[in-house]
């Protein structure tokens, strides 16, 4: 990284993605052909070397690829659009503006789930990475409707019209539910109900830290505190790849479809590192 610090795109592109791209190199590319990507009795050449020449390669190919791509909007400012679109009455335009946001997040979502990177996997062990983007995408979305719903309705109990929200706007897909995160915890529509049942018997914001506790919960962790600790740690590593994956394949997105997934996957997350009644008391 040092000895590119002058060119941002490239350090940005080791600093966020060369762990995962080694690994992929290293592991998951053995795993699914067979073959080992590096030879050790090869004459020419060290690992340390052989490895720097492939990652700077793939710094490389990603900037070439983000300079000729359309510079995307501001996550922001689409929040702010589609937080337009929700206020006012039922007009015909506000409803037009919802179906054209359901119909881009649906096509971009089924654009992606059709690249390499998010494929279910073929480990029996393996972290379904699209899980982890339709479930980045769903909080995110679940957290700007309840801030719609608490700084324009004022409600006391918003979570059930929060969920309906949610459903309307959110793109149903049969394949997508059934697929799972990772072999031992649930199919993507059951992670859904149980987070949504959470939303509707409380009066909080929704959280990333729901999905951990839940995940902690489904492994028997013998304590929610050691069990948080574990699945937040793994949680934050799944979503970084997930993301980054989605860097790379967002080529394949049109520009409006881009800036809908912008928006639902790369959009600043609060911070909720802490799950309790300090955190619950703070909301609104």
């Amino acid at each position: 990284v040092a000895r590119y610090r002058s060119n941002p795109c490239l350090v940005a592109w080791f600093e966020q993605n060369a762990l995962s791209a080694a690994w992929e190199l290293l592991v998951v590319q053995p795993r699914e052909t067979g073959n080992p990507t590096y030879n050790c009795n090869h004459p020419w050449g060290t690992f340390p070397g052989w490895l720097s020449r492939c990652l700077y390669n793939g710094a490389v190919d990603y900037c070439r690829e983000k300079h000729a791509r359309v510079v995307p909007s501001d996550p922001k400012r689409f929040e702010d659009k589609v937080d337009r679109a929700c206020r006012g009455n039922d007009t015909a335009d506000n409803a037009d503006r919802l179906s054209a946001v359901k119909a881009g997040l649906h096509a971009g979502l089924v654009a992606l789930s059709r690249t390499k990177s998010f494929q279910a996997p073929t480990r029996s062990n393996g972290v379904d990475y699209f899980v982890v983007l339709l479930l980045v995408a769903r909080i995110q979305m679940a957290k700007l409707l309840f801030k719609f719903l608490r700084e324009n309705d004022g409600q006391t109990d918003c979570g059930e019209e929060m969920v309906k929200m949610l459903r309307h706007l959110w793109p149903e897909e049969p394949a997508w539910q059934s697929r799972r995160l990772v072999s031992w915890g649930p199919a993507f529509g059951a992670l859904c109900e149980g987070l949504e049942k959470q939303w509707r018997c409380s009066n909080r914001r929704p959280l990333v830290n729901d999905v951990v506790a839940e995940l902690s919960r489904l492994a028997g962790a013998p304590s929610i505190n050691d069990g948080l600790e574990i699945y937040r740690a793994r949680w934050a590593t799944w979503t970084a790849r997930a993301r980054a994956y989605y860097h790379r394949e967002a080529v394949h997105l049109s520009e409006e479809q881009r800036q809908i997934l912008d928006c639902f996957i790369l959009g600043e997350e609060e911070d909720d590192s802490t799950i309790g009644e300090k955190e619950v008391s703070n909301v609104g």
